[in-house]
């Protein structure tokens, strides 16, 4: 039986990704970043229903993946290209 997804849950899970991904490979990504990412590129701009679906998205995600959408769509924002090549 699957559960639905409550906004807590999901953050929980983007916050726990973002951690990850600062500790282990890209120190400077934001939880916007990840945010935007999962929406835009992932979830189509809405959220699955379910928990199970949710959390295997995020635990699928890499950071080539949340480096390709902010290089490529986030083209406005104020970004460190520095950081990418040195991991900072």
């Amino acid at each position: 039986m699957s559960k639905n997804a409550t906004a807590e849950q999901v953050r929980f899970l983007i916050e726990t990704k973002v951690r990850k991904l600062q500790r282990e490979q890209f120190s400077s990504v934001t939880y916007q970043q990840v945010e935007e990412t999962l929406m835009n590129e992932k979830w189509q701009g809405e959220i699955p229903a379910h928990l199970n679906k949710v959390a295997a998205d995020i635990a699928a995600l890499s950071i080539q993946e949340v480096v390709d959408y902010i290089t490529r769509d986030g083209a406005q924002q104020n970004l460190n290209f520095d950081s990418f090549v040195e991991g900072e």
